[in-house]
């Protein structure tokens, strides 16, 4: 099937400032209400609130400033990391190496979301998809994995995200604010954001047919900038977040063209749980 990629390939400014407002305006606003509120009943579904904005702003928009589909000169989309990058340890320029390595090495030993996999347990004999699965990422593990996986290195990049929290973190002093610093950016990345993108880099690419997983749940597209396309995505890196959707209904008119795809978080469960040649595990992997 033949599709005019370079009609779906523009990027668009003002999406993206928009997008990024719409996260940054939700973080606020729930930060505020809930400091108003001051009562755990209120707090704890808003670390959860927090939490997928912060991912929405980490994992999304990070992801799309490294394929340059936020701001059309191409410097803004590293220039903007203040927004989307130093506020959860890293940089664009970082996440960019890693990524590229990811689509370039997809599903072989030097692919890092393997080596995830492996350190995850998905691919013992054996492996409880239950506990792997649901017990997993929201005991602690996702908040330690993912946290010894941030680095300084190399050091032109880490010297940015030190002074940007040396900064913030004077300026909370300052102001006497160090602990809604904690309550409401700090604990939310650490056991919210985490545990989402723990369920994502599984989600993408585990245990499949065609290599990579989408995720059709309305919802969750809609607060990650429809970051569950991720067969299109791979497909046709070129495509920005907000052209997925459409490029995605036109592919639907050949079912072998759409990878997998899952409609819910239990739904990919299911799916996780297949029997499927060892072959299938990770797109066209052989364990090792």
């Amino acid at each position: 099937m033949t599709i005019p990629i370079k009609n779906f390939s523009g990027v668009n400014n003002w999406k993206s400032i928009l997008a990024l407002t719409r996260d940054w305006s939700a973080i606020t606003l729930i930060t505020l209400v809930s400091i108003k509120v001051n009562h755990w009943l209120f707090y704890i579904p808003s670390i959860y609130l927090i939490g997928v904005f912060q991912f929405a702003l980490a994992e999304s928009m990070l992801h799309e400033a490294s394929h340059y589909h936020l701001f059309k000169p191409k410097q803004m989309n590293h220039y903007m990391e203040i927004f989307y990058g130093l506020p959860f340890f890293t940089t664009a320029a970082q996440f960019q190496a890693k990524h590229q390595s990811h689509h370039a090495q997809l599903g072989t030993s030097e692919d890092h979301l393997v080596k995830d996999y492996h350190s995850i347990g998905l691919f013992q004999e054996n492996s409880n998809i239950f506990w792997l699965w649901f017990i997993k990422p929201i005991i602690g593990f996702a908040t330690y994995y993912f946290t010894i996986c941030l680095t300084l290195r190399p050091w032109r990049e880490g010297i940015k995200i030190v002074i940007f929290w040396l900064i913030l973190l004077s300026v909370c002093f300052y102001f006497h604010i160090l602990h809604f610093l904690l309550w409401y950016w700090i604990i939310p990345f650490l056991f919210v954001s985490r545990a989402l993108l723990y369920w994502s880099e599984v989600a993408d690419h585990y245990n499949t047919t065609s290599g990579t997983r989408s995720r059709l749940n309305p919802v969750f597209n809609w607060l990650t900038h429809n970051n569950g396309y991720h067969y299109i995505h791979h497909r046709y890196p070129s495509v920005p977040w907000f052209y997925l959707p459409q490029v995605h209904q036109m592919f639907c008119q050949n079912v072998e063209d759409i990878g997998d795809v899952s409609y819910g978080f239990f739904d990919t469960f299911s799916q996780l749980k297949q029997k499927l040649p060892p072959v299938n595990r990770v797109g066209h992997l052989i364990k090792n």
